[in-house]
């Protein structure tokens, strides 16, 4: 997990608020959700980032290829501080979908 939060750029990274990992065939997939609400009021940046109307950043998604176990990798995700300091949270699945770490 450690490599996907790596693979973020910057400004993303900075403002993740929630990881969603969810199993994937044999692997599992992360969705960062990240904490940015566009436009941008800062004139020096790119027109992409200051322009239309009001919206969030889009959720990344990254396909984790490490085969330790999802705890071990929030533990030293958690350990590195990439994020800051970190909260896990287990979801039971239900009847309507499976749900993971």
């Amino acid at each position: 997990m450690l490599e996907a939060v790596e693979s973020l750029a910057l400004i993303e990274a900075n403002a993740v608020s929630c990881i969603h990992v969810v199993p994937f065939r044999s692997k599992y997939v992360a969705f960062f959700t990240i904490a940015i609400l566009l436009p941008f009021v800062n004139t020096d940046l790119p027109d992409e980032f200051r322009a239309g109307e009001l919206r969030l950043w889009r959720d990344q998604a990254r396909l984790l290829e490490c085969k330790d176990p999802i705890e071990d990798q929030i533990q030293e995700l958690h350990r590195t501080r990439a994020l800051g300091n970190l909260s896990q949270v287990y979801l039971r699945p239900t009847k309507t979908a499976e749900r993971e770490v």
